[in-house]
């Protein structure tokens, strides 16, 4: 599909079989659906994380999509069970690799989805959300329970206007009127039996005005997806064994 002048929308290099032979890490986009923040966050993988680097398009294309794309929860669901299908298919192909989920802003919503519906004897090494768009309060243990390294949260105070007005105005990706956690972070339940050990697997990171120079991050939803943000602190996590979990 072209959009915005002739840019090559919902469309990526293939990637080599050897590549393949050492993981495989999703993205998933925001609610635009695709364009430079997608790339962005490919950019900052690429090189940093053993094996091949895929995006996978949840959204519908801009103009159609953005506010549908936050707020079909029945689609969303939907293409969550099809990446689900594209997980299991390529752990069945190349078994024991290493697989990771990096999800933008509302694509937190399809990828949390996803990894909740693997099935029992399927899991995945790690879930990475950017400025995600799920609210703070997710009930984050059926997707833990499919999880080897967990869950990494990078939240920002200064995302306020997207992730704190905006999700409060018209509903997080899994359709609560709340902050998000790439606003304040997850809130970890007070009264669950068997939260704790699990959300030991939830490591947030929060955003400071040193990332200003280090990346280029000024914290605001714009900068979502940094790719040099991705490179220095996401990379090093997703490339971090399964077995040396925090």
């Amino acid at each position: 599909m072209e959009r915005f002048y002739g840019l090559p929308f919902f469309r990526q290099s293939a990637v080599s079989t050897a590549d393949l032979e050492h993981g495989l890490t999703l993205v998933l986009p925001g609610i635009e659906a695709a364009g430079p923040y997608a790339q962005a966050m490919v950019d900052g993988l690429l090189g940093a994380v053993p094996g091949a680097v895929r995006i996978f398009y949840w959204g519908i294309a801009f103009p159609e999509g953005y506010f549908p794309n936050l707020m079909w929860l029945r689609r969303n669901r939907a293409r969550a069970a099809e990446l689900v299908q594209i997980i299991q298919s390529y752990q069945d192909q190349y078994p024991g690799r290493p697989v990771h989920v990096v999800a933008n802003s509302g694509g937190a919503g399809p990828a949390i989805f996803a990894v909740e519906m693997l099935p029992p004897d399927r899991s995945i090494d790690g879930l990475v959300f950017l400025s995600g768009a799920v609210s703070s309060t997710y009930d984050l243990r059926p997707a833990l329970r499919r999880l080897r390294k967990g869950i990494y949260n990078f939240y920002s105070h200064r995302d306020w206007i997207v992730l704190g007005i905006g999700t409060c105005l018209f509903g997080t990706s899994d359709r609560k009127p709340q902050v998000s956690c790439g606003f304040v972070g997850f809130k970890r339940p007070a009264k669950l039996c068997d939260a704790e050990n699990l959300y030991a697997k939830v490591h947030q990171d929060i955003w400071t005005p040193a990332l200003v120079d280090e990346c280029n991050h000024w914290g605001t939803h714009g900068f979502s997806a940094c790719p040099e943000y991705i490179r220095r602190y996401v990379a090093p996590w997703i490339a971090r064994n399964a077995n040396s979990a925090e």
